[in-house]
């Protein structure tokens, strides 16, 4: 028999088991990046900085599998008077699914002591579950920039399907949201 078609014969149960494991039409997951809060005093482009650190490393993920919303097309779906500084806790996850984002990641950058802290943690929009919470931390705000890429990293490594990262010396949590919903009229906020 020609051996083409035995690679051909044999490559077709590979073919078919691809195809049959993967759903038809399949959208990808939108991924909302939301504007890390500052309670570190920093500029408005240090934050956004900081931000974009964290929606670089979702850009790694599978874009077949992944889609991640840019800061745009998030406040796009936002009310007029709502921006993402304006969203924090529950509002977060509720910002999410007004975006029509499957999973949200929030965040803060904060002083604790004499050293910056980052952290981030990774919801399911539809159930509001914490799939994952990791922090960074560095002496100075430059020295972040690794430290963040690699908790968000690990943070995302935590997403339905992909290998989980390294934890150590994070901490990551499960847990459940209690379902209140997000007023979006700023003045009524605390």
């Amino acid at each position: 028999m020609n051996p083409r078609i035995l690679n051909f014969v044999a490559l077709v149960p590979l073919i078919l088991a691809f195809v049959l494991t993967r759903p038809l039409n399949a959208e990808p997951k939108r991924i909302a990046v939301l504007e890390l809060h500052d309670y570190a005093d920093l500029s408005r482009p240090e934050v956004e900085y900081v931000t974009d650190i964290v929606r670089k490393q979702a850009l790694e993920l599978p874009q077949d599998e992944y889609f991640v919303m840019t800061r745009e097309n998030i406040q796009e779906h936002m009310p007029p008077d709502v921006t993402l500084a304006d969203c924090e806790g529950e509002c977060e996850i509720e910002a999410g699914r007004r975006v029509g984002a499957d999973f949200v990641l929030s965040g803060e950058v904060l002083r604790f002591g004499a050293k910056f802290k980052v952290s981030l943690k990774l919801h399911e929009t539809k159930n509001g579950r914490l799939l994952a919470q990791d922090n960074a931390e560095a002496d100075t705000i430059g020295g972040l920039e690794a430290m963040v890429a690699t908790a968000a990293s690990r943070v995302y490594g935590n997403l339905p399907g992909q290998k989980k990262a390294s934890t150590i010396g994070s901490s990551v949590t499960i847990t459940e949201y209690g379902g209140h919903s997000c007023d979006s009229d700023p003045k009524r906020r605390r």
